[in-house]
C-alpha cells in the first residue's frame, strides 16, 4: 500500500510535485489507516545511467533529506520517480523503500502480489523487479515488463500499480482486484513531457488508466496506451 509519482521531461523535471509528495506520507488515506510512512524513494536517469537521488526508511513527512533529495532534481531533465511506502510485505527498513534501482532500471509498485513464500525479506516488488530484469536481456525491457505483469497476474495480486523504466521510457500500469478507489493511476501532459501519478495534484488535465491499461512515455513526448487482455 503506496502511494508513487513518475515524470518525464526534455525540459525541467516538477521539482515542487515532488517536494509536495512528501506531504502525503500523512495526508493520503491508506486502507489499513497506517498512511504511507514506512520510507521513501527518489530515482532519476538523464536517458543514461541511473540512480537514487536519495531512500531511506523514515516518514517523507516533513523529512528534511527528503527534500534536500527532491531538490536535487530542480534544473534537469530525464526521468524520476518518486515512492512513498506503506509496507505490506517486508520489514521497515531503507532496503525495501521503493523505487527499486539496478543502474538505468527502476520499477515501483503500489499492492501485494502473492508469490510463493522463500525469501528472508525480501518484498513481493522486489521479486518483480528481479524477474523483469532476467528477463531483459532476451526480451527487452518493455516485453518484459509485461511478462513480469503477467507473472503478477498468475501468481494472484489485490493491486497490480506500477511505475517502471530503461531510463528512456517511462512506463506506468493499473490492475486490481479489490479497491479500485486505492489502486488508481493517472496521468497528464506537462512542458516537455508527462507526468503519471497515484494522486491528482491541483492545477493539471489528468487522465485516469483504467484496469488493465499500460502507458509508456517516451522522452520524445510520445505517448501510448495499450489495453493488456
Amino acid at each position: 500500500m503506496c502511494r508513487m509519482m513518475g515524470a518525464i521531461s526534455s525540459g525541467s523535471l516538477p521539482v515542487d510535485e515532488f517536494e509536495l509528495f512528501g506531504s502525503y506520507a500523512v495526508s493520503e488515506w491508506s486502507p489499513n489507516g497506517k498512511g504511507h510512512a514506512d520510507g521513501w524513494g527518489i530515482y532519476t536517469s538523464d536517458g543514461g545511467s541511473g540512480g537514487y537521488a536519495g531512500r531511506d526508511s523514515s516518514s517523507a513527512y516533513g523529512n528534511l533529506r527528503f527534500l534536500a533529495s527532491a531538490e536535487k532534481l530542480r534544473g534537469k531533465h530525464g526521468i524520476a520517480m518518486v515512492h512513498i511506502r506503506n509496507a505490506s510485505c517486508g520489514t521497515v527498513r531503507t532496503e525495501n523503500s521503493h523505487p527499486f534501482v539496478q543502474g538505468r532500471y527502476a520499477l515501483a509498485h503500489n499492492g501485494t502480489i502473492r508469490f510463493p513464500k522463500g525469501y528472508e525479506d525480501v518484498t513481493d516488488s522486489e521479486l518483480l523487479f528481479r524477474h523483469i530484469l532476467d528477463k531483459t536481456p532476451a526480451m527487452g525491457f518493455r516485453d518484459a515488463l509485461v511478462d513480469g505483469i503477467n507473472a503478477a497476474r498468475e501468481a494472484g495480486f489485490s493491486g497490480l500499480v506500477l511505475l517502471a523504466t530503461d531510463g528512456e521510457t517511462l512506463y506506468g500500469f493499473r490492475d486490481y482486484t479489490e479497491l479500485p478507489d486505492y489502486y488508481t493511476l493517472s496521468y497528464c501532459g506537462m512542458d516537455g513531457g508527462a507526468m503519471i501519478s497515484q494522486v491528482r495534484s491541483n492545477g493539471h488535465d489528468w487522465t485516469d488508466l483504467r484496469k488493465g491499461q499500460l502507458l509508456s512515455v517516451r522522452s520524445d513526448g510520445t505517448l501510448l496506451v495499450e489495453e493488456l487482455a
